[in-house]
């Protein structure tokens, strides 16, 4: 790739990944108020995924899901304003599972951010984990895929994970 078709597509990339994030500093509420904080930058690693129909006990194929990246701050000194309010923030990317299930979570860098929050005492924001969430008409899953400091993979640094059915079917009795 030449020089220049990699500046461009760097160009590109920056230019939509900007608008992404624009679009979530524009939902979020907490942060509009007043001047967000950031914390250090994270680059999470590609991730490959397996997920599993619970149902059929095949690939959980060809379906469309969330990828959430979150992250959050700790209270150190609550305050009204922390009490109502959540610590975790997170946004989510929409993708496909292929026929075999799969998916490539591409590694990227995160970079967490918090609301001011004058008389609290909190935190920097840090990164804090990756998952995806699985509903359609028969499922609704939210499963965890990537944690610092936890290592969720196989031996072939894949994760596997099972889409369980909603609702829940329920067990029999059991007789005493």
């Amino acid at each position: 790739m030449s020089r220049f078709s990699y500046l461009l597509l760097s160009l590109i990339a920056l230019v939509v990944f900007s608008a992404g994030a624009a679009a979530q500093y524009s939902e979020d509420p907490y942060i509009n108020e007043v001047r967000p904080h950031f914390g250090k930058p994270y680059k999470t690693r590609d991730i490959k995924v397996y997920l599993t129909d619970e149902e059929t006990g095949g690939p959980y194929a060809n379906k469309e899901i969330r990828i959430k990246f979150y992250w959050k701050w700790d209270v150190i000194k609550a305050t009204p304003q922390t009490d109502n309010m959540s610590n975790i923030r997170h946004f989510a990317v929409k993708a496909t599972t292929n026929e075999k299930g799969f998916i490539l979570i591409p590694g990227i860098t995160i970079y967490p951010r918090r609301p001011d929050l004058p008389g609290s005492e909190v935190s920097a924001p840090y990164f804090y984990s990756i998952g995806i969430d699985a509903i359609d008409e028969k499922h609704s899953t939210g499963l965890a895929i990537f944690q610092p400091g936890y290592d969720l993979s196989d031996d072939n640094d894949e994760v596997h994970r099972v889409v369980m059915l909603y609702p829940r079917p329920a067990r029999p009795a059991v007789k005493p």
